[in-house]
């Protein structure tokens, strides 16, 4: 029982980790989308 909340507990974090940084991904990709279509600078975008 132990083994198990010591493994889930070293992988809701990793997780966690994986997901914030597909979200950060996810969120440059559709910025540079955006900054292409309304022809804004970096600064703007």
């Amino acid at each position: 029982m132990e083994t198990k909340k010591s493994n889930l507990s070293k992988l809701v974090p990793m997780m966690f980790a994986f997901f914030a940084m597909g979200f950060v991904d996810m969120v440059g990709t559709a910025t540079n989308y955006v900054k292409a279509d309304f022809e804004l600078s970096d600064t703007m975008a």
